[in-house]
């Protein structure tokens, strides 16, 4: 039940034209916090902090502005009552308690908003440093990617392929070394531990001469002259 204080303000709200802009005020806060309170569930658990931040920050500040405007008008009803009815008057008096609390409450208000705000521009600067350090980062392993691709065609070009080479010739060498000696065993009449050593022979020749081992072989005289099953020598065509 309203008291007298509070009928005696309505009445002169009413009869000075304030009353109706307080009322419009009344439900224009109302309204506001349902909003904030839907929108709040409607955000949820999938929102981030920094969403979450942003739609307090707005929602704030709406309230601080009708609040504002409610101080305003509290305000030029106790000037006007105070000119009326005087500042001892009972209506001048509930009043001026209104418009106090109206103004602490829009300071609290207005000291919540700076640290939402606050907070906001904290978390935005950060997620903009974060965005800016991964951009950055990107950048860097798109260089290193590349200066990774560039090496490893280097590495095929200039090591790969001549070690590929190299082993090739190696193979060819082999090959050629076993054919050669094939074509001496057909025409030798010896042991396999003298063919053996026959064999060693060639390659310490072909060290020796700087000729391939195949060529070294050339160099003796047809094998029926020089072999027998007792020694094996090596006797170069002058």
């Amino acid at each position: 039940m309203a008291s007298v204080g509070d009928l005696s303000v309505r009445i002169f709200l009413d009869s000075q034209g304030f009353q109706e802009g307080i009322s419009k005020l009344g439900t224009e806060m109302r309204k506001l916090q349902s909003e904030f309170k839907l929108a709040s569930a409607q955000l949820g658990a999938h929102g981030s902090e920094l969403d979450k931040l942003r739609l307090k920050s707005e929602y704030m500040t709406k309230e601080t502005d009708l609040q504002r405007q409610r101080v305003q008008t509290l305000e030029e009803a106790h000037r006007r009552a105070v000119e009326t009815k005087g500042a001892d008057a009972r209506v001048t008096q509930e009043l001026e308690i209104r418009l106090n609390q109206a103004r602490a409450r829009l300071v609290t208000m207005e000291q919540s908003l700076t640290d939402v705000n606050n907070q906001l521009t904290l978390q935005s600067s950060s997620w903009g440093k974060l965005g800016s350090s991964l951009q950055a980062a990107g950048d860097k392993l798109q260089a290193v990617g590349k200066k990774m691709e560039q090496a490893g065609k280097e590495l095929s070009t200039k090591v790969t392929a001549p070690l590929v080479g190299l082993g090739a010739l190696a193979a060819k060498a082999s090959i050629d070394l076993e054919t050669a000696f094939t074509g001496v065993i057909k025409t030798v009449d010896a042991t396999e531990q003298e063919l053996q050593a026959l064999k060693q022979g060639f390659e310490t020749m072909a060290k020796l001469c700087r000729l391939p081992p195949p060529n070294s072989m050339a160099l003796v005289r047809p094998p029926g002259s020089w072999v027998s099953k007792k020694k094996t020598s090596l006797v170069l065509q002058m």
